[in-house]
C-alpha cells in the first residue's frame, strides 16, 4: 500500500470538557480522562480516535493522516514538497505526545492543520464502550469529516496534492437559491474520508465527523439516546446516495455534527470512475424542526 492508508485522528477544540464526555459516552465512545484540559476518546486498540483539547475554538484544530510505514510517509513529504507545500517536521517530543513515531504537519487553504504520521500507538487495553452492541468500523479509519470551504477549485487543487483522490460529488439545490455542492474523497476502500463544501465565512471549519457502527440496530439505539438526552438533532434516519450510509446526524456540545452511520459502501478505490449525485439524501435526513 503506498500513501496514506487511513484518517486515524481528530483534534478538536472544546470549551466544554465535561458536556463532551457525556455526549460521547452516550454515542458509544469509550472516554479516556487524561487531564483537566485534554479527553480521548476510543472507538478500537488504538490509544485514541479524537482528542478533545480544552480551549475557546470549538471546532477542529487537525486532522491525523496515518501512514503504512516511515519510507512511505517520508515519499509523501517529498512529494508535497515537489509541489511546493512544505511540511514542517514535528519534534520528537512532540509526536510523543501524538502517540506515534513520526509527525510532519501542513496548514491548508482552510486553516486546517493535516499531520502525517506512522507508527500510531496501540493498547493492550479492551476498548470497552457503555452503549454500542456491536463495534465501530475503524479498519478503514475512524470515518469521515466534512469541511467548510471558500473556494472549491482550489480545495480540489489542494487536496489531491496532498493525496487524496476524488470519489464523487453531489450538487443539490435545498432552496431558491441555496446550493449544496459537495466533494467526496477517499484514500482506501472507504468511500470517503474526507470531504468539503463551499459553506459562509462564519460556518464551523467541521460541518460534520462520521462514524460507522458494524450493526444498524446501533444507529437506532444511538438515536433513540439522543432523543430522550433532548440532543439537538440536526438530521433525522436517512440514507445517502453516494455511500449508502444510513445514518442521522446530531449536534454535539461544540456545535459540530456527528453522524452515526451503518452500511458505508466499500469501494474498488484503485479502479475507480468519478460519479455524481444530484441529491443529498436518498431519503430521510430531514431537518430537524424543533
Amino acid at each position: 500500500m503506498k500513501g496514506i492508508s487511513t484518517l486515524s485522528y481528530l483534534v478538536i477544540e472544546a470549551s466544554d470538557l465535561p458536556a463532551w464526555q457525556t455526549f460521547a459516552n452516550r454515542l458509544g465512545f469509550q472516554t479516556i480522562q487524561i487531564s483537566e484540559d485534554e479527553m480521548h476518546l476510543r472507538m478500537d486498540q488504538q490509544v485514541y480516535r479524537i482528542i478533545i483539547s480544552k480551549g475557546p475554538l470549538d471546532d477542529l484544530k487537525s486532522i491525523g493522516w496515518q501512514f503504512p510505514n516511515e519510507d512511505e510517509l517520508y515519499k509523501h513529504i517529498q512529494n508535497l514538497a515537489l509541489q511546493g507545500i512544505v511540511a514542517e517536521h514535528a519534534s520528537a517530543e512532540e509526536a510523543v505526545q501524538r502517540n506515534v513515531n513520526a509527525l510532519y504537519r501542513v496548514i491548508d487553504l482552510n486553516g486546517i492543520q493535516h499531520e502525517f504520521v506512522t507508527g500510531m500507538q496501540l493498547t493492550s487495553q479492551p476498548f470497552a464502550s457503555q452503549q454500542l452492541k456491536s463495534r465501530y468500523l475503524t479498519d478503514q479509519g475512524l470515518g469521515h469529516v466534512l469541511i467548510s470551504t471558500q473556494n472549491k477549485q482550489a480545495s480540489i487543487d489542494f487536496y489531491q496534492n496532498l493525496g487524496l483522490t476524488i470519489t464523487d460529488t453531489i450538487t443539490e439545490e435545498i432552496a431558491p437559491g441555496i446550493v449544496i455542492d459537495a466533494t467526496f474523497m477517499h484514500v482506501n476502500q472507504r468511500h470517503h474520508s474526507f470531504a468539503f463544501a463551499p459553506m459562509p465565512p462564519e460556518a464551523k471549519r467541521l460541518h460534520h465527523l462520521m462514524v460507522e457502527v458494524e450493526s444498524v440496530d446501533d444507529v437506532g439505539l444511538a438515536y433513540d439516546r439522543c432523543q430522550e438526552a433532548q440532543d439537538p438533532m440536526v438530521m433525522t434516519l436517512g440514507k445517502h446516495p453516494n455511500d449508502e450510509m444510513f445514518s442521522f446526524y446530531v449536534l454535539s456540545p461544540s456545535g459540530i455534527a456527528v453522524e452515526v452511520g451503518y452500511g458505508g459502501k466499500i469501494i474498488d478505490f484503485e479502479n475507480w470512475q468519478t460519479e455524481s449525485f444530484s441529491k443529498l439524501s436518498s431519503w430521510g435526513h430531514k431537518q430537524h424542526r424543533a
